[in-house]
């Protein structure tokens, strides 16, 4: 049997997606050995350990970065009304919900991604197939954008900055933005190993300069910009940068 479903049948984890994601993240030990593809073969009983349990409260390791985020960057959640971009599984708005949000809106390009647990939560409202770089083109949306407070992103294969003019000209003015910075999305692929890793250090400050500059150039605030307590799941850094609209 291969390991995520192993893991799914012990009622160890909820989803064989959880548990891929785990495997990835070098967190589950066979026989205290650490196993990170998930089709390895599990033959028989086996001593199945998960390093890093806190991760299991939560939908996606997605929480797990945001957490130290917001109390690094001094961010109060409770009582606002958040927007989540490219919420995926939910990681990011379990976190919010977690420190007493009033409401999240999630969007993503996908769909039927996110956790059940999270769809049940009142609080909780999710627009799929929805493309961040024209959130005006949305109706359905328009009521909840402008009341919102604060900003929350993560998205993948695009870079931030195609997806930051939209969010200033559809968001109020002084609504604060917390968004995860993956430098692999970037980047060229010149500054890429064969296996999409980062090369060079050098790298990791000019997707700061660009991320800061393209901020700069739409009239922001930039607050801060820090790593990420946890690095990305193919091993790369990842940042925060905090933001003031404007």
């Amino acid at each position: 049997m291969r390991l995520d479903q192993y893991l799914v049948e012990k009622k160890l984890v909820k989803s064989r997606s959880k548990a891929k994601e785990l495997i990835q993240s070098s967190l589950v030990f066979v026989d205290s050995i650490c196993v990170t593809k998930p089709s390895f073969q599990v033959l028989g009983e086996v001593q199945i350990e998960i390093k890093n349990a806190e991760i299991l409260q939560y939908v996606s390791r997605g929480a797990l970065k945001l957490k130290p985020a917001i109390a690094r960057a001094k961010i109060s959640v409770s009582g606002k009304k958040c927007l989540d971009v490219g919420v995926s599984t939910g990681g990011f708005s379990q976190c919010l919900l977690e420190l007493d949000a009033s409401s999240v809106v999630g969007v993503d390009v996908g769909q039927a991604q996110t956790d059940s647990d999270l769809l049940d939560d009142q609080r909780f409202k999710v627009f799929e197939k929805i493309n961040a770089k024209q959130l005006e083109d949305y109706p359905e949306l328009s009521p909840y954008l402008e009341d919102i407070d604060l900003v929350v992103m993560d998205v993948s294969f695009i870079s931030i900055t195609k997806i930051l003019p939209s969010l200033v000209k559809n968001i109020k003015k002084n609504t604060e933005l917390l968004s995860l910075v993956k430098p692999q999305f970037e980047l060229d692929k010149k500054s890429l190993n064969k296996q999409g890793i980062v090369k060079s250090e050098d790298s990791y400050l000019r997707v700061e300069e660009k991320i800061k500059d393209c901020l700069k150039d739409l009239g922001c605030e930039v607050l801060s910009y820090f790593p990420s307590s946890i690095e990305g799941g193919d091993g790369n850094k990842e940042f925060f940068v905090h933001v003031k609209f404007s």
